[in-house]
């Protein structure tokens, strides 16, 4: 039988942590109040180390040392803090004397220290479980073992995390928001699986016994972003200039935690030792001082220090989080699959005198006092207006107006009913899709403030490259279903069976493509640009990330206020090496994103009037 409680320090002590029976009983002390503490250093604290093995609920034993001033009792208690490893190390790694944050030098500071090794690691009982839900449960028993001690001060402990400890942390905290826990302070941890196997490099994988970020199964467990936002004790995260793990400047994790965190329900949030409860742009990362990369361990030690002073402060429930400020209101869909709708058609007379078809959809009650807001819907390929009367997409005219739109579908000029010759987006189609964009913005049954635009595949050639010749058309936003960038994708490099979409002409006829790439407009267009991608693009029959993220960073660069790809953080830049880090949309189902993610511009772009 493993001992419950062993010593193995300066002097004999009880399990419960060095109790005096003289003293008072532990239930006469307060229990609601938590006193202020300040960190008293004695680098000649007397201190003693107790091994303790804890059982966990399915019997296996978990080793641990509980570092402690000799003289915690009953009657001088002590905060306690819990360290959690990095990586797949042990407690020892607490122990190592050339670290400022080693486990004797916080004793020294005045604190009850608990390391201990995850069940599978060093003489830990069970099996290896890489921070899954089984170690979380175990920790989750260890914070409730470990606040028993009848020498801790009343009201709850610390726990700081180093490196992929922040996974079993954080996991823990949000999935057991009622653990008595103060704080938690973050060194440098992964948000997911692509920071923890740095994309997946050979060695981290073989480290995790083969599970790479393929295995979907695997981190569904262990992704540590997709939980700080419930955790609700303060968050205290440590980022130096260069990442310990992706060895560079790598800030992506530590605001995307700390953003989160912010908008989440923890009530106090601090990067570094910056000004607390604050969010932070990542596209401004560079102009934030970080601490340099040999400063990673004082910092992490300070912080510790800190975090306890402020979460034990009695003025700390002053210093919490601001209330948001309220957000204009914006427009919702409201579907209505009843919805009674009329179809309108139109004749537009373009600039050249030729007769281009419009087919307008709204709801039968709309008028100058009842009004929608307005989205044009850009065919793809060489298709006409037409192709968004196909119910058997989400994407279509009728599946718009029932969530409260007015719809525009046009041929474009030599398609379908429209007059004149087809050129495949040109600048002639482009003059003439302006004066179809200033048509339906004069409606008076439109919100006032421009029109929204929505372009399939080869489609955005015609909206991007208007938009970006008239920047001054009112337009609320663009929308970009898999939009080639440029000849290369729009002929797939030439291939013989592609040359129908841009009349047999190759990429090397640069007078035809000088009005025809999206990539050279992009990034004068001044609006909100949205951009959807799968993970098998629907013209070219593979994986294509590289033209999403030319265009999205050309938008970036240029003129436009606000840029998403697919539903992940606006305004961010994407790496064309790091492309499996990025969150691709399933194909199946993308006329239903398409349908999606132009409600969703919608609503952020467009302001009811009061």
């Amino acid at each position: 039988m493993i001992p419950i409680c062993l010593l193995i320090a300066l002097s004999a002590s009880s399990c419960g942590g060095g109790s005096d029976p003289s003293q008072p009983d532990p239930e006469e002390q307060p229990t609601d109040t938590i006193d202020p503490w300040t960190p008293d250093h004695q680098s000649d604290r007397l201190q003693i180390k107790e091994e303790h093995w804890i059982e966990m609920p399915d019997g296996v034993g978990i080793n641990s040392f509980v570092l402690r001033p000799r003289d915690a009792s009953t009657a001088n208690r002590y905060p306690g803090l819990i360290l959690i490893t990095g990586g797949l190390s042990s407690k020892y790694e607490w122990l190592n004397e050339n670290f400022q944050s080693n486990a004797w030098n916080f004793v020294d500071t005045g604190l009850i220290v608990l390391i201990y090794s995850a069940r599978g690691r060093h003489i830990s009982e069970g099996e290896e479980n890489f921070n899954g839900y089984i170690q979380q449960d175990d920790l989750k028993s260890i914070i409730e073992w470990f606040v028993q001690r009848d020498d801790l001060r009343i009201g709850g402990i610390g726990i700081a995390s180093a490196s992929w400890g922040t996974t079993l942390a954080t996991i823990t905290l949000s999935r057991y928001p009622d653990l008595p826990v103060l704080f938690h302070v973050d060194s440098e941890g992964a948000m997911d699986r692509f920071d923890f196997t740095n994309w997946d490099d050979p060695e981290r994988v073989a480290d995790l016994q083969g599970h790479g970020t393929w295995d979907d199964e695997f981190w569904s467990e262990r992704e540590a972003k997709y939980h700080i936002g419930n955790v609700t004790c303060p968050y205290f995260r440590n980022q130096t200039d260069r990442d310990h793990i992706i060895r560079e400047f790598y800030p992506d994790a530590a605001i995307y935690m700390v953003n989160t965190a912010m908008a989440g329900t923890s009530p106090y949030v601090r990067l570094n030792d910056y000004e607390p409860n604050r969010y932070y742009d990542l596209n401004k990362a560079d102009e934030i001082d970080w601490p340099h990369y040999e400063t990673h361990d004082p910092l992490f030690f300070n912080s510790i220090v800190s975090a306890m002073e402020i979460t034990t402060a009695t003025g700390f429930p002053d210093e919490q989080k601001p209330e948001p400020e309220p957000e204009p209101d914006h427009w919702v869909p409201d579907y209505q699959p009843e919805r009674e709708q009329v179809m309108d058609k139109f004749w537009l007379t373009a600039q050249d005198g030729i007769e281009l078809h419009l087919l307008l959809y709204r709801p039968l009650d709309s008028s100058p006092s009842n009004q929608y807001p307005g989205i044009i819907l850009v065919p793809g390929g060489i298709k006409d207006g037409f192709s968004w009367q196909n119910t058997n997409i989400k994407a279509n005219a009728w599946e718009f107006v029932r969530s409260g739109l007015i719809v525009l579908t046009f041929d474009p000029r030599g398609r379908g009913f429209s007059e004149g010759e087809d050129d495949y987006y040109g600048t002639d189609g482009q003059d003439s899709f302006k004066l179809i964009v200033e048509w339906l913005h004069e409606r008076e049954d439109i919100i006032p403030g421009g029109v929204g635009i929505s372009s399939s595949s080869l489609g955005i050639i015609l909206a991007a490259n208007t938009l970006g010749r008239y920047p001054d058309l009112p337009v609320r936003f663009l929308v970009d279903m898999e939009g080639g960038s440029d000849r290369y994708y729009s002929t797939n490099n030439d291939d013989p069976d592609y040359m129908i979409y841009n009349a047999g002409h190759s990429i090397s006829d640069d007078a035809w493509w000088e009005s025809r790439e999206a990539i050279t407009y992009i990034g004068s267009i001044p609006h909100p640009y949205f951009r959807l991608q799968t993970d098998f693009d629907h013209f070219l029959h593979r994986f294509n990330p590289h033209d999403a993220i030319r265009m999205v960073n050309a938008a970036m660069n240029g003129a436009s206020p606000y840029v998403q790809l697919n539903d992940m953080t606006p305004n961010a830049h994407y790496d064309p090496d790091k492309t499996d880090y990025y969150n691709w949309l399933p194909a199946e189902y993308n006329f239903e994103q398409f349908y999606a993610m132009t409600l969703h511009a919608v609503s952020v772009t467009t302001i009811l009037e009061e």
